[in-house]
C-alpha cells in the first residue's frame, strides 16, 4: 500500500507542498497536477491508485474533473477524495453525485487524511483482488462448462449409437427368429414322433423367448432415452384388463383358472397409456405365474382411487428375500441375468415405466400369502360406457 500512486489536484502550491510531504513521509508515492485539465492529461498517461482532487480551482473545477474521470471506463475505478474548504451540504452533496468517495474538510490533519487514503486504497486493492478472482473463476467456469458440453455431446453421441445398435439388433433378429418360428411350425405338422414335436415345441418357446427380450431392450432403451412416443387411448379400464389376463394367459399357456381377478372398477372410458401399462402387467403378472407353486392362485385386485387406477397382482409364493426387497427395482443385480422374466429386469423396467408416466409401483410380502406388486397411475375419465 505504501508504494500506492497519489495523484495531488491543487492550484495552491503550499497546499501541493503539504500535501506531498505527509504523504511521502508515509511512504507514498505522490505526483502532482496544478489544474484540472493538467490532472486529465496526467490520468491519460498514468493511472494513480487515488485522486486527492481540490474543489475549487480555475477554469475547471474539481467538481467536473470528477465527473469526467468517472465517466470514461479507464479511469471510472480510481477512488477520488475531495479537498474542501465548503462543507455545506450542497456542495458535498454536488461531490458525492459526480462521484466522489469521500471529502475531507479543509484545514486538514495529516492522522485523518492518511487514514482516509489508506482506506480507500485497500477498498480498491480488495475491489481488484475480487475482481481478478472472479475473472478466474468465470474462466475456470467457461472452460469446465466447454469440457462439460463436449463431454455430454461425447455421451449423446454413445447413447445414440446404444439406441440405434438396439433397434438394429432387434430388428435383425426378428427375421430369422421368424424364420425358425415359421418352419418348426411348419416341421411340427409333418413330424409324427412326439419326442421330436416336443422339440420343435422347446425351439418355438426359445424363440418366442429372445423376440421378448428383444422387445423388452427395445423397451427400456426408448424409456431410459425418454424417446418412447406416450399415446393416451380411451379405452374400458375393466375390459383391458381382463383382455390382458386372458391373453397373457393363452399366449404363455398358463393355467387361466389360477387368476382370480376382482375389479371393483366402474364401466367408464377412462385415457391411459394402453401399451406401457400392458407390458407392466405382463411383466408383474410373468413373475407372480413364475414363482406360485403349482397348485397356488394368483389374486388381481383393481380399483380406482383420488384418480388413479391402483392395480395389485399377489401371489402365494414363497415371497421376496429382505435382499431382494432392497434391489426389487433395480437393473442388473448380482443374481439377475438379463432375460425377459429376471425378477430384477422385469420389476426394474415396471418402475421405470410407472415413472414414465407419472405412476408408482411397490413390492411387499404378505403375511398369509406370498408376494404383492403393487401399480397405481393416474386415469381420467372420458364418458360412461
Amino acid at each position: 500500500m505504501s508504494s500506492s500512486l497519489i495523484l495531488i489536484v491543487d492550484d495552491n502550491f503550499k497546499n501541493l507542498q503539504v500535501l506531498g510531504s505527509i504523504l511521502k513521509e508515509a511512504k507514498f508515492k505522490a505526483a502532482i497536477a496544478t489544474s484540472g485539465f493538467e490532472a486529465l492529461d496526467f490520468v491519460n498517461e498514468k493511472l494513480p491508485d487515488l485522486i486527492l482532487l481540490d474543489i475549487m480551482m480555475p477554469e475547471m473545477d474539481g467538481i467536473e474533473v470528477c465527473k469526467r474521470l468517472k465517466s470514461n471506463e479507464i479511469t471510472k475505478k480510481i477512488p477520488i477524495i475531495f479537498l474542501t474548504a465548503k462543507t455545506d451540504g450542497s456542495t458535498i452533496k454536488e461531490a458525492f453525485d459526480a462521484g466522489a468517495q469521500d471529502y475531507i474538510a479543509k484545514p486538514f490533519k495529516s492522522v485523518e487524511l492518511l487514514s482516509r487514503v489508506a482506506t480507500h486504497i485497500e477498498i480498491k486493492q480488495n475491489r481488484e483482488a475480487l475482481e481478478q478472482i472472479n475473472a478466474t473463476l468465470e474462466e475456470k467456469v467457461q472452460q469446465r462448462t466447454l469440457e462439460l458440453t463436449l463431454a455430454n455431446e461425447k455421451l449423446n453421441k454413445i447413447d445414440k449409437a446404444k439406441s440405434d445398435f438396439l433397434n438394429l439388433i432387434s430388428h435383425e433378429l426378428r427375421t430369422p427368429l421368424n424364420a425358425i418360428k415359421g418352419f418348426s411350425y411348419i416341421l411340427k405338422d409333418v413330424v409324427s414322433d412326439e419326442k421330436y414335436s416336443d422339440f420343435l415345441d422347446e425351439i418355438n418357446e426359445a424363440a418366442d423367448k429372445l423376440v421378448r427380450i428383444s422387445d423388452i431392450s427395445l423397451l427400456i432403451t426408448s424409456l431410459q432415452f425418454e424417446n418412447f412416443k406416450k399415446r393416451s387411448v380411451s379405452t374400458n379400464l375393466r375390459h383391458f384388463i381382463v383382455s390382458i389376463a386372458d391373453t397373457y394367459c393363452n399366449k404363455f399357456k398358463w393355467n387361466r383358472e389360477k387368476l382370480h381377478l376382482t375389479l371393483a372398477i366402474p364401466e367408464s372410458l377412462v385415457e391411459i397409456e394402453t401399451t406401457l401399462i400392458s407390458n407392466a402387467l405382463v411383466m408383474i403378472l410373468d413373475n407372480a405365474f413364475k414363482h406360485s407353486p403349482s397348485n397356488g392362485i394368483i389374486l388381481l385386485d383393481s380399483k380406482i382411487e383420488n384418480s388413479q387406477a391402483v392395480i395389485s397382482i399377489t401371489d402365494y409364493g414363497k415371497g421376496f428375500s429382505t435382499k431382494a426387497l432392497e434391489k426389487v427395482f433395480d437393473f442388473f443385480t448380482e443374481k439377475t441375468l438379463f432375460s425377459a422374466s429376471g425378477l430384477g429386469v422385469g420389476l426394474a423396467t415396471v418402475k421405470l415405466i410407472m415413472n414414465y408416466i407419472a405412476g408408482s409401483v411397490n413390492a411387499e410380502n404378505v403375511e398369509g400369502a406370498g408376494a404383492r406388486v403393487t401399480i397405481s397411475f393416474p386415469v381420467n375419465y372420458t364418458s360412461s360406457v
